[in-house]
């Protein structure tokens, strides 16, 4: 729950930065016709316009000292003005000094706002990927992912717009400072992906994050707070935070490089597309980072816009590459997003209902109010219900082979220990699973009198694979002390004699019968290479328990069979021995 409060606190600040501006496309911010940078040269003014009427023009220096906080904050387009807004200041042309009045101008063009449009929704899908596969397998490398994400979401908050100029202010720099610590992530990323364990060149880069957080950081609060709050030149601190930001993606990319490279076969083949997509990503944001230091001109913003919606490449690159190295499967993923897109679009729906009905037909807004707050404890109170009823639509409609498979194991599940014979529980075991949920391979393995565990029914494992497991493999020892369906590792699959590829065991289910290890399932991938989902690998944890059941069965059976056939050789011996004239003690004692 912890995990999930600080993904979502963070997620939504970022956004909430963000993608307000999407307002603008009915309710258009203006910008001042003039681009200043953090020494306060102009940089650029837009022709036509009043300031260069009034001779404004690139090269002269604005006199931060004649201006306020909030006026900073526009000039160094940190905020956005309304249409029509007047900021009075002082220039300095050529050691004269004098005072110009700049009025915001709008700037309404439609490739533009669609850009925007664009722009919003690859921060919306790349943070919400993210999020995804760090609260699915969180470790490391998906928090430095997730953090990355957060790193590629850039707004100017307008959304807090109505703020005092300090508080917004403040606002911006708990953003700069999560923007560096996305920055610096993205090497964590880089030094962790694809295993999350760093090695050789990769391990140096992964320590070097802290340090790499820390030059960014420093960088970019110190220009903000030496020219936004104090009015002081730092031009210079822009351009060490632009350098620095490129030096970390460049090492970055280069340390993908060197994982890449020192792969082989068809791992390199996984690694490509994550690679390629960085080497375009990395080329749009060094672009973006120059336009950003040196505001070039008015004509740049348009591209400035279009090469951030090229980071979108890097999530659906990396989440290919994550499904390939089976961290989850992409169909889990959007069963879920649809699941909380309905009920959201829903609650949406139904309070907007209530506005208008309550407020506009009835015109009571007071009403409206007490009619939402209502409604909200209502939803609320049965939110886990509506939860569970539109998931099931859902899985039985959209997703209706996986919802079949499920419903299949769960049969399988409940008729399980009710079998009376060992082979067919073997086949049970592996042949229904395995075609149900389309696996690449799956494989069982018993108990002996040797005290090894026996290969006893296996489909995707060749001839040569392994017919038996040593119980004292770590596998098996994680298997017997946890007694959960455990991840099979690479150290694992690197073991002589399992399978290689899409057929290598990812999955093992440890059989229990009287809080003994009787027995070991083990699963491949899907066959397409997807991972198997956290509800399948629950079916497939039950399927192990009634298994353990069936054996308990058997076990029992068997030994009643034993002691009812020990209790009819004792009465035929018994009664051998009367016939020859033996005296019986019970006998005996009774008379």
């Amino acid at each position: 729950m912890i995990r999930i409060a600080v993904v979502a606190a963070l997620g939504l600040f970022m956004l909430g930065l963000a993608t307000p501006n999407i307002s603008q496309l009915w309710d258009p911010f203006a910008q001042l016709p003039i681009n200043v940078n953090y020494d306060g040269v102009i940089t650029s003014v837009d022709p036509g316009s009043d300031a260069a009427n009034e001779g404004v023009a690139p090269g002269d220096v604005v006199d931060f000292s004649s201006t306020t906080l909030a006026q900073r904050l526009v000039l160094l387009d940190l905020h956005y003005p309304r249409q029509g807004d007047a900021f009075a200041f002082r220039v300095r042309e050529k050691g004269v000094s004098r005072l110009v009045t700049v009025r915001a101008e709008g700037r309404p063009e439609i490739l533009e706002d669609l850009i925007v449009v664009l722009r919003r929704s690859t921060y919306v899908l790349f943070a919400g990927i993210a999020a995804f596969i760090l609260l699915r397998r969180p470790n490391k490398m998906t928090w430095a992912f997730y953090l990355y994400s957060l790193a590629a979401i850039y707004g100017n908050g307008e959304y807090f717009g109505f703020l005092p100029a300090p508080v917004y202010f403040t606002i911006c720099e708990i953003q700069v400072v999560l923007l560096a610590l996305g920055n610096a992530a993205f090497l964590t990323f880089a030094a962790r992906f694809p295993s999350d364990r760093p090695q050789g060149w990769a391990a140096g880069a992964d320590r070097a994050a802290p340090l790499a957080f820390l030059l960014l950081a420093v960088t970019s609060l110190g220009a903000d707070l030496g020219t936004v709050l104090f009015g002081v030149p730092s031009q210079a601190l822009v351009l060490a935070s632009t350098i620095g930001k490129i030096a970390v993606f460049s090492i970055a990319l280069f340390t993908l490089f060197h994982t890449y490279f020192g792969q082989r076969g068809q791992e390199r083949q996984r690694l490509k597309i994550v690679v390629w997509a960085l080497v375009v990503a990395y080329a749009a944001n060094v672009v973006i980072l120059w336009i950003d230091t040196f505001s070039l001109s008015f004509e740049v913003a348009f591209w400035w816009d279009a090469l951030g919606a090229l980071n979108l490449v890097i999530p659906i690159a990396v989440a290919y590459a994550v499904l390939r190295y089976r961290v989850m499967d992409v169909n889990f993923i959007f069963s879920r997003a649809l699941v909380y897109g309905v009920i959201t679009t829903g609650l949406v729906a139904m309070f907007a209902l209530i506005d208008w009905i309550v407020g506009t037909v009835l015109a009571q807004e007071r009403l409206a109010v007490a009619a939402n707050v209502v409604a909200a404890v209502v939803v609320g109170l049965s939110l886990n219900g509506i939860h569970g009823r539109v998931e099931r639509i859902i899985r039985s409609v959209l997703f209706k082979r996986r919802h079949a498979a499920a419903r299949r194991l769960a049969q399988l599940a409940s008729s399980l220990p009710h079998v009376t014979d060992s082979a067919t529980i073997s086949a049970m075991v592996v042949d229904e699973p395995m075609e149900a949920l389309s696996l690449a391979s799956a494989a069982l393995f018993r108990a002996n009198e040797r005290g090894t565990f026996e290969r006893v029914w296996a489909l995707g494992w060749g001839e040569s694979a392994a017919y038996d497991l040593d119980p004292f493999e770590r596998l098996v020892d994680r298997l017997r002390s946890e007694g959960e369906p455990t991840r099979v590792g690479r150290k694992d699959v690197a073991r002589d004699g399992l399978p290689a590829g899409d057929a290598s065991p990812i999955v093992a289910v440890p059989i229990v019968v009287r809080s003994q290890l009787e027995a070991v399932a083990m699963y491949g991938a899907h066959t397409g290479g997807e991972d198997l989902d956290p509800d399948e690998i629950g079916s497939l944890r039950r399927i192990g328990e009634a298994a353990g059941a069936a054996y308990y069965h058997l076990e029992a059976d068997s030994l009643r069979s034993a002691l009812e056939g020990l209790a009819l050789e004792i009465d035929t011996w018994r009664a051998r021995a009367l016939e020859l004239g033996w005296s019986d003690a019970k006998e005996e004692e009774r008379s």
